[in-house]
């Protein structure tokens, strides 16, 4: 009850602040007073907040237990009534905070209710050019109040209680006025403050949160798809200029109505929801792209700005697709992307459209290419190769011979991540249909393909950027340790390229987690040279070099003592490999040095090292060379002078 008076408290004082100043010019001590109010209002909407919500991340998000024997209790001792609960429930458009049996409603539902309120109060106040004088933070603090109630109160699946309270199931449960009511207004008040605050991107975001999670509880999204809020949520999207909503909102919005239609089992209605949110956005790509004149004036920026816009709304589509509306919504996005290689080509000087079409692409990996069936998932391999080609061919010069910030090689970035998107379809595909026929593309494939055209563009100057350079060997390391036969098979140039940059990755102090992506690398190929027999191949005489390397970075200190297991684990594999050329190295290192204690001493260490080892590439004597080269670094770099 204390929380209810305080909050009704506050908020008569805000109703009464609004209306005087709507007729006089508010003082220094009226705008002291109304910041007073505003922090009161922030705070104790935190508190209860926190009392009657728990932080459900990661989990399914429930009404506290003690707060549904609070609400039992009250109700069995008659003190709490579902006709009162309903009353002032309904009383919210009227802000009027003493209603006639406020004292029987429910109290987690008045406090609730108080919010609804505020929330009134705070778009009337913009509706009379007064909300400017609201406050920001407040406004995101109703917004995670919302976000917090609305997952856990509103439409409450009874089977996860052992006990539910009659008011709450009542008033907030399945197919009730209360839960059609909160549903309406919660997407009331997601699109005023869309339409009020386009100044204020934090309360923005926490608005299009609010949708976002709400949305992406099935047992509640599929009453949201069905409501005339939503479409009028949807509408305004329509209408809104190309470019008013900042971009992380636009996304957000149509993740939201996607994930929405996620909901719908009727596979007849998820088609209808989907041809009513996707197709007018494909029509207006479509719009564009078929003017007479587009080549004319694709530079003009109102186009540009059309072209930004429908880009977003596309990234945001992408991010929400499901497995079970992957398929469907794959349908009206594939026609956008077969045109996006022309596009990119198009705008290869423009980096704002060349980044989208590149993250849009990805996206589509992250999020639809797992559950894709084998045929569209060729369309999306194909398409992605277009683009990278494209991509690689307007840019050649250009990231050599531009400034060196970091933000001109976010573009090639995008392209390094999506080759490493698409890769991971070889690692988790969700696909429910076997291939009818026999796979023309892989996502091998199209990764190789990708980084054959990319290669070129990834300089040493480039790799001293750690984002570029963590994606670059991220994407080297997935190819080789899903598809060593392929790294194996690759041309000379290529194959040559590709070594160089992993010794870069050894020698140039990249950091230690690059450094261990390089020794995976060469552990991997090196195991798959071994048990394939290939010492008559290229790769056999290109990866011999680094047995030398690696054995001198290791004697010489330039690697970490950290890092020197896993460079044991790479030398072995190597040593397997090259047996001859290790002894003729050992020999070598024991030749040179010019005092014969010190090369007697080596010559022991060395024979200690290999004792009693297999070299098969196996585990176990894997294991044994791990433990034994510890103790030989231990004693060599006692006295041992590499020179």
């Amino acid at each position: 009850m204390l929380f209810c008076r305080l909050l009704e408290d506050r908020g008569n004082k805000l109703k009464s602040h609004l209306q005087a100043m709507q007729t006089y010019t508010m003082t220094l001590n009226d705008s002291k007073a109304l910041d007073n109010l505003f922090e009161d209002i922030h705070w104790i909407i935190l508190i209860a907040g926190h009392i009657l919500c728990m932080d459900s991340d990661g989990e399914t998000p429930m009404i506290p237990s003690e707060i549904m024997q609070y609400s039992i209790g009250h109700h069995d001792k008659n003190e709490s009534t579902l006709e009162a609960t309903l009353k002032v429930l309904a009383s919210v458009g009227e802000v009027a905070f003493e209603v006639e049996g406020i004292n029987q409603c429910d109290h987690a539902i008045r406090i609730f209710s108080d919010v609804l309120k505020l929330c009134v109060l705070e778009s009337s106040a913009g509706q009379v050019k007064l909300g400017h004088f609201m406050s920001p933070e407040v406004g995101c603090t109703l917004m995670w109040f919302l976000k917090r109630w609305c997952v856990s109160y509103l439409l409450p699946t009874e089977n996860f209680y052992q006990e539910i309270s009659p008011t709450l199931i009542g008033a907030l449960g399945r197919d009730t006025d209360g839960a059609i009511f909160v549903i309406n207004f919660v997407l009331g008040k997601i699109q005023t403050n869309i339409c009020q605050f386009t100044s204020e991107p934090i309360l923005l975001q926490d608005t299009v949160d609010l949708f976002t999670d709400i949305v992406a509880l099935k047992q509640k999204s599929m009453y949201f798809v069905k409501t005339e809020g939503l479409w009028n949520l949807v509408n305004l999207q329509r209408q809104l200029k190309a470019g008013s909503l900042p971009p992380n909102i636009r996304r957000g919005l149509y993740k939201s109505f996607v994930l929405a239609g996620s909901s719908l089992a009727d596979i007849e209605a998820l088609n209808e929801y989907y041809q009513r949110i996707l197709k007018p956005i494909q029509l207006r790509f479509k719009e564009v792209l078929c003017q007479e004149n587009f080549n004319r004036i694709y530079q003009e920026e109102h186009i540009k700005t059309e072209i930004i816009d429908i880009l977003e709304c596309f990234i945001g589509i992408a991010k929400g697709v499901q497995m079970s509306t992957a398929q469907t919504i794959f349908e009206y996005v594939i026609p956008v992307l077969s045109e996006l290689p022309s596009i990119l080509s198009l705008y290869r000087d423009y980096q704002v459209i060349v980044q989208l079409i590149l993250e849009l692409f990805g996206q589509c990996a992250r999020h639809s290419l797992c559950y894709l069936n084998y045929l569209d998932s060729e369309s999306l391999y194909e398409v992605s190769m277009a683009t990278v080609v494209a991509y690689a061919r307007c840019n050649l010069c250009r990231l050599t011979a531009e400034a060196s910030e970091e933000n001109s090689f976010q573009d090639l970035i995008l392209v390094l991540e999506l080759l490493t998107l698409v890769l991971s379809k070889e690692c988790l595909d969700l696909c429910p249909q076997s291939p009818n026929q026999a796979v023309k593309i892989t996502a091998a494939d199209v990764s190789l393909f990708g980084l054959k055209f990319i290669l070129p563009l990834i300089k040493v100057e480039l790799l001293m950027y750690p984002a570029l350079c963590s994606q670059y060997f991220k994407l080297i390391v997935l190819i080789n340790d899903l598809y060593p036969d392929k790294i194996s098979n690759l041309d000379d140039h290529m194959l040559t390229q590709l070594l160089e940059s992993i010794k870069l990755g050894l020698t140039t102090g990249f950091g230690t987690d690059i450094l261990q992506a390089c020794l995976d690398f060469i552990q991997t190929l090196g195991t798959h040279i071994y048990r394939n027999s290939l010492q008559n191949s290229k790769v056999y005489q290109a990866l011999m070099p680094f047995l030398k390397l690696l054995m001198n970075l290791t004697l010489s200190h330039e690697i970490s003592s950290d890092m020197l297991t896993c460079s044991s684990v790479c030398i072995y594999t190597l040593i397997c490999c090259y047996s001859d050329q290790y002894q003729a190295l050992v020999e070598g290192l024991i030749n040179t040095q010019t005092d014969p204690l010190v090369a007697d001493r080596l010559a022991t260490a060395f024979t200690q090292l290999t004792s009693n080892i297999q070299l098969n590439c196996e585990r176990q004597p894997k294991l044994k060379f791990r433990d034994n080269f510890d103790k030989f670094i231990a004693n060599v770099h006692g006295f041992l002078l590499v020179k």
